[in-house]
């Protein structure tokens, strides 16, 4: 086997260094075309432009209508939903508020609720445990067993989704934990490269959607356990799950009617 000839120290930096550019030009791309923006471009926002870009495309083929893709998908969605949502309008980036249009503008016939990971976890526990125990043992990060903190989390501290009347006096608890957690970040800054500063200032910006009654933060699951492996270890430990991303909390099959 002929061996390979030993490269110089200058060809390997060269290497190396073309290689970063290339990795970083890939990663900015990917995050142009996949990017995740809380307002312009969630998973409830684009749930819409996915079913825009269908019509259009199915207007296209059938050679139906004219003007823009835009107004070609509006047609197409009025005459096989019964409306259109448009995506990028109003308050249409929050679930609930996507939720409401879609009850409103659509010709709904039927809803579906999927469960999210957690709370597939959560109804097996109160079925095996005592209600108010659960309830103060899940309700916030520190003592969850159904939630971990992901690194690519908000730093948050109590779940509010199912909190509609303290909503607001919870949102505040996790806006002033933003607001601890970022300023400890500027003190590890040198250490964790900004993680911490960055996980707060995500965790502010999402608190203050709650302090107006609206949750859009329900934490995050690496891996998606099915049904039968959450009825069998509903207080294993948890990963982080597609299903739940809701993430940084956008639970996008209710904008679709299917909370």
């Amino acid at each position: 086997v002929p061996a390979w000839p030993a490269a110089a120290p200058a060809e390997i930096g060269q290497a190396r260094a073309a290689a970063s550019r290339a990795e970083a030009a890939y990663l900015a791309a990917l995050r142009r075309r996949h990017g995740y923006h809380l307002v312009s471009r969630n998973c409830v926002t684009e749930i819409f432009r996915q079913i825009d870009a269908a019509f259009a495309a199915a207007a296209d083929i059938s050679k139906a209508g004219a003007g823009t893709a835009a107004s070609r998908a509006r047609a197409e969605s009025i005459r096989r939903l019964g409306g259109h949502v448009d995506a990028g309008a109003g308050l249409h980036f929050i679930p609930a508020a996507a939720d409401l249009a879609v009850a409103e503008r659509y010709a709904v016939a039927a809803r579906l609720e999927l469960p999210s990971l957690r709370h597939r976890r959560l109804d097996l526990m109160y079925q095996a445990e005592p209600g108010p125990l659960v309830f103060l043992r899940e309700s916030n990060t520190v003592t969850s067993t159904a939630y971990r903190r992901h690194p690519e989390d908000s730093v948050f501290l109590f779940f509010t989704e199912g909190a509609v009347i303290s909503r607001p006096i919870l949102g505040a608890l996790n806006l002033v934990t933003g607001i601890g957690a970022a300023a400890a970040g500027l003190a590890t800054l040198p250490v964790d490269g900004g993680g911490l500063l960055r996980a707060g200032l995500r965790g502010v910006v999402f608190s203050l959607p709650e302090l107006a009654f609206f949750n859009i933060r329900k934490g995050s699951f690496d891996a998606v356990d099915s049904h039968r492996d959450a009825e069998r270890a509903p207080a294993g430990p948890p990963g982080r799950a597609a299903a739940d991303v809701e993430s940084e909390g956008d639970r996008a099959a209710g904008a679709a009617g299917a909370r």
